[in-house]
């Protein structure tokens, strides 16, 4: 194995602080934003000493995040914005969208045997904090149970849906080095922790009986399974899994409280989706409404849309208008949503062609299941949520995003100028 120089050692550091950030949103969320800037600094460091800055636009990713970037901002004056604030919040956290690739671009890949130490770390962050959440659950059961009911969640160290993605995204990552990378995972420890990762992180997720991180979870394991069969012939790690899985979920449903609490308020939940009753304190009842709106906001504004400043503004016009009773006035629940509501759909084209432009190019998406398995986890929550409307899902997933692409050796690479 090459041994680490010293600066890449400073870049899995800040990497590594930035990781502990994503799991301190509530009081230390400083964490991220101060390492974030310290990584551009050092890719600021790596551009010249290498003379890279001339060639910094040869990366075809990174022109694309750029494009998404200044498109964002020119859809956003297509009407002119009334909410500054609003607006200039909006744009802010969407800088990591840009910073990652720019950052991530400055270094070659690493060894392999280096980066999953940092994946390790990740995953022992996750541990970590879902400990804390079962300590909570283990010392307060019948107020635990009380939140469920009124159709909330164990308190979590993040907001409990994006906490329910980053577990997916762990639990999938813990499956991957132990069945799909053995040849990697060679250390008896590694291997120890792994497994106990994998199962308590398993056991968790159910017992925190989110809707989007479970669904997230069964959806992308199948698919994994079924690209192992096809590609590998893995019947038995297939036939395994399905027998495991089918055990959990039967095991879940008559032991773990939360999971038939859950249960029981999605089907109260969808009745009441179905007759807009209640909206204000049924999540799917509300998701519902805030479509709706989202869907009439679009039809008065379909090429332009209503602008990343108008949004907030518009939105609570269309409540006023259709809903004036609702005290809760949310935006679409809905990332896609979201977008066309305010870039139209010209807008949204172009904005959707840019994000994704990085998993195509290059066959990335279908090169990497590590890559698959991000892009399935953040693609599932855009359709529960606006990720990227919040600090922390847009750190999380413009992260990770980069963070693959480029241990897999799919951002690209910069050659030095040779006009220095």
């Amino acid at each position: 194995m090459k041994k680490i120089a010293p600066k890449e050692y400073i870049f899995l550091t800040l990497c590594g602080f930035f990781i502990l950030g994503l799991f301190n949103d509530h009081h230390y969320r400083s964490i991220s934003s101060v390492s974030l800037i310290f990584l551009v600094i050092y890719a600021c460091y790596e551009y010249t000493t290498q003379h890279r800055w001339n060639n910094l636009f040869d990366s075809k990713s990174f022109r694309y995040a750029c494009g998404f970037f200044i498109a964002y901002i020119g859809f956003s004056f297509a009407a002119i914005p009334e909410d500054i604030d609003f607006l200039k919040h909006s744009v802010l956290i969407k800088a990591p969208l840009i910073l990652f690739p720019f950052i991530f671009l400055s270094l070659p890949p690493l060894d392999s045997k280096h980066i999953k130490w940092l994946i390790y770390l990740y995953i022992l962050f996750l541990c970590l904090s879902s400990l804390y959440s079962v300590h909570y659950y283990v010392t307060h059961p019948k107020e635990v149970h009380i939140l469920y009911i009124q159709s909330r969640a164990i308190p979590t160290v993040v907001n409990h849906v994006r906490f329910s993605s980053m577990l997916t995204l762990g639990i999938m990552l813990c499956f991957h080095y132990l069945f799909h990378k053995k040849k990697t995972t060679r250390s008896t420890i590694e291997r120890i922790f792994l497994t106990f990762s994998l199962l308590f992180l398993t056991g968790f997720i159910h017992l925190l009986a989110v809707r989007s991180g479970l669904f997230a979870l069964y959806i992308i394991l199948a698919a994994y399974l079924t690209t192992e069969v096809i590609v590998k012939k893995s019947w038995k790690l297939m036939i395994y899994t399905i027998v495991i899985t089918l055990i959990l979920g039967v095991v879940s449903v008559t032991t773990i409280p939360t999971v038939r609490i859950k249960i029981h308020n999605t089907i109260v939940d969808l009745q009441k989706a179905s007759t807009n009753q209640d909206t204000d304190k049924y999540s799917l009842a509300g998701r519902k409404v805030s479509y709706q709106m989202g869907i009439k906001l679009l039809k008065e504004n379909p090429l332009f849309g209503t602008g990343a400043g108008n949004i907030r503004i518009e939105t609570e016009k269309m409540y006023d208008k259709h809903l004036p009773s609702l005290e809760k006035k949310h935006l679409p629940h809905n990332q896609y949503l979201r977008w066309f509501v305010e870039f139209g759909g010209i807008g949204s084209i172009f904005i959707l062609v840019c994000y994704y432009f990085p998993f195509f190019y290059r066959k990335a998406l279908f090169k990497s299941s590590i890559i698959f398995i991000h892009f399935s986890i953040f693609n599932l929550s855009f359709m529960a949520e606006a990720t990227l409307e919040t600090q922390l899902g847009c750190n999380f997933v413009a992260f990770f995003t980069y963070f693959f692409l480029w241990q897999h050796g799919l951002l690209g690479r910069l050659k030095p100028d040779t006009k220095e």
